[in-house]
């Protein structure tokens, strides 16, 4: 990203790597419209919008086409584009489950939250990201979704991080002629809830160093599937 200020719409926004991802973007001094569900478990993010002219907190389940419409005319009227969309919203549930003891409706449950809410919230905020200067597009993917390295850890969120990799493949080569850059980044281990306390990095590390990878990502390099560093990662 550039030094001048950006619309950034986050998803996931109110605890872990999405409410870092909105601390070190007020932090530059861009505008964040911050996505969470639940009142009750945003409370940090609630208090930081009342302290930052720079963060709007704006209540959506990224999984709802109505609530998303709701979020599309919210940013259209208040800012009329979208620069950076962050599609950080995720859950890791039942990671011990093995192909054999999950229920068809568990994977759906995890499918519609990872995979669908960055299919949904890419697609109603497309026509604002047409609008914005530079735009990109972070999917947040994991280590976990790399075929070629699995080792059969966390299966029905490795899954669908799978698919979602396989998203951003799709939206970077239908978005090239829209000059939409498009990317699947893995945060790392991170110390987060999803993550544990046992994780080497911290959010802070994770968040910072994605962004300035982010800052160098051209459009000739979208679709690649990353590290926090820029190392490419083996689909």
């Amino acid at each position: 990203m550039q030094n001048n200020s950006k619309i950034v719409f986050v998803s996931g926004a109110n605890r872990g790597i999405g409410f870092e991802f909105v601390r070190q973007l007020i932090g530059k001094s861009h505008k964040v419209i911050a996505g969470y569900r639940d009142e009750n478990r945003s409370q940090d993010l609630l208090e930081f919008g009342k302290k930052s002219e720079n963060l709007f907190p704006f209540k959506v389940d990224v999984t709802s086409e109505k609530e998303l419409s709701e979020l599309k005319s919210f940013i259209s009227s208040e800012f009329g584009k979208l620069d950076f969309l962050i599609n950080n919203a995720g859950i890791n549930e039942n990671r011990s489950a093995k192909t054999v003891e999950m229920d068809l409706q568990d994977l759906t449950h995890i499918f519609n939250v990872n995979l669908g809410s960055a299919f949904l919230a890419t697609k109603f905020l497309h026509s604002l990201l047409l609008k914005g200067e530079n735009p990109k597009i972070i999917n947040l993917s994991s280590h976990l979704a790399s075929i070629s390295l699995s080792n059969g850890y966390s299966v029905p969120y490795s899954i669908s991080k799978v698919a979602l990799n396989m998203l951003t493949k799709n939206q970077a080569t239908e978005f090239q002629e829209d000059k939409i850059s498009v990317c699947a980044i893995s945060p790392g281990w991170v110390r987060t809830a999803m993550g544990g306390n046992s994780a080497p990095l911290s959010a802070e590390e994770s968040v910072s160093k994605i962004l300035e990878t982010v800052e160098n990502l051209s459009l000739s390099e979208s679709g690649q599937f990353l590290d926090i560093d820029g190392n490419k990662i083996p689909y």
